[in-house]
């Protein structure tokens, strides 16, 4: 069809909330309809090289492809005759240890040196950077730049990537494995370091489109904040698909959207932006509905009605009348307005109990039977979001508090009691509330935790890699917990801020054969790199990252190491004693992974997430706080069953009830 046809059948650009990112595996897709829309996708790249009149250049990034990666292939598959210029930057030779930052920008000059005129660039990756720095320096010879998954401070970057020992050793040899089949030299990284400041990241004045992962916006705010004033508008399309680091997995997401926008190129706006005023804009792009990976699609082959999130909505007419029987049920006396359970820990009860009866009071008699079955039910989602749970009417400002490991101590606090009400309530039809070891600050005793922004560390709200709570294999002798829910109370206005969360078995089930054996049989190791070449610390113990679970399939483990309590400069990182980089490259492509055949969620107030923590792994999306009391405020507990000593049958328990606050425990069998 047309492209005014095409363009009607796209979903809008959107920045309102979408739970269901990445798409529902939808097997109506069909393998022909999947193609299609792939070769329509890059018709934009089409369109911006016939607005210009003149050849598409394309810059490749660093794969062990070079010029020839299968995006390539797309492109000049879209353009239909146009021209594709893909000049090779790897240096020569079949990999990039001859391949230098200024070596790379003579290949791109000599390329536009031909050209009649300002050139248009495509670029992907490193080549984005490359792009970026060519047109800063030579703004006569391009017209405007769209720009795949950039790199836009390899300089600010690089360090991230590889440590001090990592950079010594790189120099030493002269050349460093930076992932399967890419060798680079150490003059790339030398030439990185020593770009000036000017260059980084470099700030070309043509019209820029960024297309990235919604998660990797944040990170870009640097270079889109420095935008200088004479420069033409900058505009991101925040992906929630597609993944670039992913060999292109879940474009087809982006495609009818970034086709809607190549109709104002073909009009003659500079990539659908005006031409003068510095600025940008950015629009999330959600997810379109039946789109399928390679990753996604195995693991719908392998268990195709398995979901890692179920979805239950509480009608209004369901509550009405709610918040009138809450204040008679929780008068201004009542425990639930000032319960701690680290100095009261019956009063602390009691206000558990006294949720628990209101909640069960209100909740619809399908949503109980699904929450009692959560925890017992072999065919139980790994995780239920419940919407619709009436909160608290005029929340407080969203809470600050001074340091990370602080989040939930402030004595000063305010209290969500309606809220907290519903966490407490809930955690009891599961099992049991409780405090994990050293949580047991502030104001609640820690049963009740705050998670919200923490000013002068704002870097925290990037994306939060998956991992478990507490996993027993890393944290034994601490108790692991079962589920833990988290309530919204105010969501995040710009619905950037999204909890990923993915079901083991389908994560396991998306990895190759190769990776699951690698991941079944060697450790892997958290481990902390302290600041000023200290060394590094390990980490709790070291772990499987997919051992088998008693009666079920294997279950995945994974973790992020916190670096916070080792002071500013420490980082994490994970490591495989044994199985070494292989390993390491497997658990990397399991993260990754991961948040590809992940469900993201976007709590808002009212929402319940509730997560089988043995289950599954979550996470959540970068997104950046405004510190202005209406960032996104979420209150968690956690939940057990087997914690306490039970006199009345026998059965043994680490702590006595109603203790709540739990120490490192011996786990033991039930004993007659």
């Amino acid at each position: 069809g047309t492209l005014a046809q095409r363009r009607s059948q796209t979903c809008p650009l959107t920045s309102v909330r979408s739970t269901s990112s990445p798409p529902s595996l939808d097997r109506r897709l069909t393998f022909q309809r999947a193609r299609r829309r792939m070769r329509s996708a890059f018709l934009v790249v089409a369109l911006l090289a016939r607005a210009a009149a003149l050849r598409l250049v394309y810059v490749h990034g660093v794969s062990p492809e070079g010029p020839a990666h299968p995006r390539l292939a797309k492109v000049r598959e879209a353009v239909h005759g146009v021209e594709v210029v893909a000049p090779d930057i790897t240096g020569g030779g079949d990999s990039y240890e001859q391949c230098t930052i200024s070596a790379a920008l003579r290949v791109l000059h000599s390329c536009c040196e031909a050209e009649e005129g300002p050139v248009s660039i495509c670029a992907s990756s490193f080549g984005a950077f490359v792009a970026l720095l060519f047109a800063a320096r030579h703004p006569e010879k391009v017209s405007r730049l769209f720009l795949l998954g950039p790199a836009l401070d390899m300089k600010a970057n690089l360090p991230l990537f590889v440590d001090e020992d990592g950079m010594a050793a790189w120099r030493e040899e002269g050349v460093r494995e930076m992932g399967p089949g890419v060798r680079v030299g150490w003059p790339w990284a030398q030439e990185i370091l020593d770009l000036a400041a000017g260059d980084c990241p470099p700030q070309p004045l043509c019209p820029i489109t960024l297309v990235m992962p919604e998660s990797d916006v944040p990170r870009a705010k640097g270079f889109l904040d420095a935008t200088p004033a004479a420069a033409a508008p900058r505009r991101v399309l925040a992906t929630q698909g597609w993944k670039p680091y992913q060999a292109d997995a879940g474009i087809e997401a982006v495609l009818p959207h970034l086709t809607a926008w190549a109709e104002a190129c073909a009009e003659g706006s500079a990539l659908g932006l005006s031409e003068s005023g510095a600025g940008y804009t950015v629009d999330v792009l959600p997810a379109a509905d039946g789109a399928v990976s390679a990753a996604a699609a195995a693991a719908a082959a392998a268990s195709p009605e398995r979901e890692s999130v179920r979805r239950l909505q509480i009608r209004p007419e369901d509550v009405d009348g709610f918040h009138k029987s809450w204040r008679s049920h929780f008068p201004p006396s009542h425990e639930i307005h000032s319960y701690n359970a680290r100095e009261d820990p019956a009063g602390a009860a009691r206000a558990v109990a006294a949720s628990f009866a209101h909640a069960t009071k209100w909740l619809p008699s399908d949503v109980v039977s699904e929450l009692l079955d959560f925890p017992f039910s072999a065919d139980a989602p790994a995780a239920l979001l419940l919407s619709g749970l009436p909160v608290d009417e005029a929340p407080p400002d969203t809470p600050i508090v001074s340091a990370v490991h602080g989040i939930g101590t402030e004595l000063a606090q305010p209290r969500v009691p309606v809220a907290e009400s519903w966490t407490l309530g809930l955690a009891r039809l599961l099992g049991h509330p409780f405090v994990p070891p050293f949580f047991d600050k502030g104001h609640r005793g820690g049963l009740v935790r705050d998670m919200v922004p923490v000013p002068g560390v704002e870097n925290l709200c990037g994306l939060l890699g998956l991992h478990r709570d507490f996993p027993a294999s890393v944290f034994a002798p601490f108790p692991e917990p079962e589920t833990f829910l988290l309530v919204a109370v105010r969501g995040d206005p710009s619905h950037v801020a999204r909890t990923v969360v993915v079901d083991s078995e389908k994560l396991i089930a998306s990895l190759s054969a190769a990776d699951v054996a690698l991941l079944s049989k060697h450790e892997m190791q958290a481990q902390v790199v302290l600041p000023n070449g200290q060394g590094a610390v390990d980490q709790g113990a070291p772990f499987l990252p997919i051992a088998p679970r008693e009666g079920r399939a294997a279950a995945a483990t994974l973790f992020v190491p916190d670096a916070g309590a080792h002071g500013e400069g420490a980082v994490g990182r994970m490591v495989s004693p044994e199985g070494g980089a292989e390993v390491e490259a497997a658990w990397e492509r399991m993260m990754a992974v991961g948040l590809e055949v992940a469900d993201y969620v976007d709590l808002q107030a009212g929402d319940c997430l509730i997560l089988n923590n043995v289950r599954c792994c979550h996470g959540r999306t970068a997104f950046e706080p405004k510190l202005d009391g209406n960032d996104r405020w979420l209150v968690k507990s956690y939940v057990t069953s087997d914690l306490w000593k039970r006199p009345a049958t026998g059965k043994y328990g680490a702590e006595a009830y109603p203790n709540m606050v739990t120490r490192a425990v011996e786990r033991v069998s039930n004993v007659d």
